[in-house]
């Protein structure tokens, strides 16, 4: 109902219907602002909210939310990576890199997204969560999701130098660990390596 008055509003502000047109144009604004809050909570979620829309409940959809953390980062000049963690169809905490705003070495945006969805957990363990996160976590966040019993980790692409599940190590999936993680790598991989690589060209 909100949506089909919200498109007469616009039809009659751009036609002159009224000679009030000027208080209709202004309530077209108002109108389009609206459209663009229900296409962005479809699109991203509300943080401890439910998710509208089906294609946010994809690894993509998910991936998408930790790129546009990924994005926030670089605006700030830290390095982009983005995470955030997911349970069922919720996303219950969003977090990126801190480290030089912060000048904290464990502000890595896996703890801070893990940081934010603690008061939607009960107790300590993350049971049936996965984390989704633009770089392959280091060993430090590696060994903050296995202690958090996270259920599944999805990440968009390697990490060479400090990855820790799948290229230096894989602390999440260690058998002598008394927890391991599921891991899908790969996920919207050429957009997150688009973002590291135009951030470090921007440094030299």
């Amino acid at each position: 109902m909100l949506r089909r008055e919200a498109r007469e509003v616009k039809k009659r502000a751009r036609s002159g219907w009224t000679p009030r047109a000027a208080r209709w144009r202004k309530a077209a604004s108002i109108a389009g602002c609206y459209d663009w809050l229900l296409h962005y909570v479809a699109r991203v979620g509300v943080e401890g909210g439910r998710m509208l829309g089906n294609d946010i409940e994809s690894m993509d959809g998910w991936m998408g939310a930790a790129l546009d953390e990924a994005r926030a980062a670089a605006a700030t000049g830290e390095v982009p990576v983005g995470a955030v963690v997911v349970r069922g169809s919720e996303i219950l905490g969003r977090g990126h890199n801190r480290r030089e705003e912060r000048g904290d070495p464990v502000a890595h945006a896996e703890l801070e997204a893990i940081a934010r969805a603690r008061r939607f957990v009960e107790g300590w363990r993350f049971e049936g969560c996965t984390m989704y996160v633009t770089l392959e976590p280091c060993a430090m966040c590696a060994g903050a999701l296995v202690n958090a019993r996270f259920e599944k980790l999805v990440f968009a692409t390697a990490d060479p130098k400090a990855g820790f599940c799948g290229s230096l190590g894989d602390l999440v999936r260690d058998p002598r660990l008394n927890h391991q993680l599921e891991v899908v790598a790969g996920v919207r991989r050429a957009e997150s390596s688009r973002l590291l690589k135009s951030f470090f060209a921007g440094l030299r």
